[in-house]
């Protein structure tokens, strides 16, 4: 009982934050990406 309550709770949370982490990690992604081009062009 306890796991499945676990997996409800966990569910949840992650409905809750995955926007603010698909976010993230697009804010990240871009990031990384201007840091290559600007190493790029540096070389």
């Amino acid at each position: 009982m306890d796991i499945q309550k676990n997996a409800e709770a966990r569910a949840s949370a992650e409905h809750l934050f995955r926007p603010g982490f698909a976010a993230l990690r697009q804010d990240i992604k871009d990031f990384v990406e201007r840091c290559i081009d600007s190493e790029e062009v540096r070389s």
